[in-house]
């Protein structure tokens, strides 16, 4: 079974870059919304074919799966044919493989960390790819949920901010899918007192927390 987070999407950042070879092209902003529309593309149909409301045929679905991954790796291609290796360009094509593996593209988990980890050994402080690898481990359930809350308590962002927020709401599943409620309940804690209108964390806080405490009662 698939774990899923709904996170929102990281705000676009300048790219630098960081190999010595020659660079040819280096990725422009209109490249990086154009990588950043084809993730949010992929997710969208992902929303779509899920929703309650979906009646389609699964052979109907498939056809829009295919079609949709085919734009998706053109547009990859592409890009990547005639611009040079950045952490911004390796973030926003493992994005691109996330969202396609959401969709049980073959080969797509293996292609959104590869990318996703070269962006982050190149700049090792680049946070949106470092978020996204961590969710992807997440999401990908038990097994590698530690991969991803490792990832996150290495993190550095200033506290209090969008970004430490984010790291609370991660580290909460992570700690969650892992079998540690009562820390799951603690980190929901610290991102509800920054933001109370999150109702996810407020309800694992709520109930891994009232829980814990009704396994203290009974010890």
């Amino acid at each position: 079974m698939r774990y899923r987070i709904l996170f929102a999407v990281a705000a676009l950042v300048a790219c630098k870059i960081r190999e010595g070879r020659k660079v040819t092209a280096s990725l422009n902003p209109a490249d990086s919304m154009a990588l950043s529309q084809a993730a949010d593309s992929l997710e969208a149909l992902y929303h779509r074919l899920h929703s309650g409301s979906h009646n389609e045929r699964p052979d109907s679905d498939q056809a829009a799966v295919a079609a949709a991954w085919r734009r998706a790796d053109r547009r990859i291609a592409d890009i990547t044919a005639r611009t040079v290796n950045s952490p911004g360009r390796d973030w926003l094509v493992g994005d691109v493989y996330y969202a396609a593996w959401d969709l049980d593209m073959p080969n797509a988990f293996d292609s959104a960390e590869s990318h996703l980890s070269r962006s982050l050994t190149l700049d090792s402080a680049f946070f949106p790819p470092r978020l996204s690898l961590a969710r992807l481990y997440i999401n990908s359930g038990p097994g590698l949920a530690a991969k991803g809350e490792r990832l996150l308590r290495e993190a550095r962002v200033p506290p209090g901010s969008a970004e430490d927020a984010k790291v609370h709401e991660g580290l909460a599943f992570a700690l969650a899918f892992q079998g540690r409620a009562h820390e799951a309940a603690a980190e929901a804690a610290l991102l509800l007192a920054h933001d109370s209108t999150n109702q996810v964390m407020r309800m694992m806080r709520d109930a891994y927390g009232r829980n814990h405490a009704a396994g203290d009662r009974h010890k």
